[in-house]
């Protein structure tokens, strides 16, 4: 297990699978959004609809008094049939059921879902590779998330000595103060002598 935490494996793997979340978790937030402006805009145009169709027939009425005032008693049979047809329309915008139309998205994968779909193409979105995937994705993520490992060069462990290692630390520092200061006696000595 040293091992493995000492190159980082595990760690980068759980980043690159935060990544993933992440962008699954906007493509789902962008699909629900999408689906509430759908619905919003779909009312909007069946209630425009019934609307158009109920401000229309007081004209028609006015139009077959009219009519039949006048004794033309056939163009207010086809103004009144007209009007009859508008009222079957507006009954069948009225009928529709809301949660027929609507798309429901999937909170694991993010594709959306018809809630008119049968049981059988419902199974096959929850049997499908990208549901099952970023299901396991997801899990591995929380896993990692349960017990986090180390960022890479850190061990779960502390090192040995803490003195040794600022030993190491100033031995390293000294040779690299003599490398710089016999450089600089050299670079010195070359302009000195011309």
């Amino acid at each position: 297990q040293e091992e493995k935490d000492s190159y980082g494996y595990e760690y980068d793997t759980m980043k690159f699978l935060e990544g993933l979340v992440q962008q699954a978790d906007r493509k789902i937030w962008k699909n629900k959004r999408r689906c509430v402006e759908d619905d919003e805009e779909m009312f909007k145009t069946q209630a425009g609809k019934i609307s158009e169709i109920e401000e229309s027939f007081p004209q028609m009425l006015e139009q077959i008094e009219l009519f039949g005032s006048q004794g033309d008693v056939d163009r207010a049979l086809q103004i009144m049939t007209a009007m009859n047809v508008s009222k079957e329309s507006r009954k069948a915008l009225l009928k529709i059921p809301d949660h027929q139309k609507k798309l429901i998205v999937c909170p694991v994968s993010g594709n959306l879902i018809s809630s008119a779909d049968n049981d059988e193409r419902l199974r096959c979105h929850f049997e499908g590779k990208q549901y099952r995937g970023w299901k396991q994705v997801r899990s591995m993520l929380e896993g990692f998330k349960k017990n986090p490992p180390p960022p890479p060069g850190q061990t779960r462990r502390r090192s040995r000595s803490p003195r040794r290692d600022n030993q190491r630390d100033r031995g390293r520092r000294r040779s690299r103060s003599r490398s710089r200061d016999r450089f600089r006696r050299r670079s010195r000595s070359r302009y000195l002598y011309q």
